[in-house]
């Protein structure tokens, strides 16, 4: 899975919240859906901060690699490599 993205944990997280924000249809849902979706983006960029510091130059390359949170670039990556 890391191959496809970097934060799969968060990806998961951001498409329950999305999920639940449409089964509910309600404001409330959506504001605090909203809330909790952006305090996840800002985990994640705090993550890769860490993991940068920690990592180094490799994470770097990883980064460059292998999108963040979006699934289907990262299937299309894989798909491009193997092709090679």
């Amino acid at each position: 899975m890391y191959a496809l993205v970097r934060h799969p944990e968060f990806l998961g997280h951001i498409l329950i919240i999305f999920a639940l924000i449409v089964i509910s249809q309600h404001w409330i849902s959506l504001t605090v859906g909203a809330i909790l979706i952006v305090l996840l983006c800002l985990a994640m960029i705090e993550e890769e901060k860490r993991n940068m510091e920690k990592f180094g130059d490799a994470y770097r390359d990883y980064m460059k690699r292998v999108p963040r949170i979006n699934l289907i670039a990262g299937i299309i990556r894989q798909i491009q490599a193997k092709e090679k």
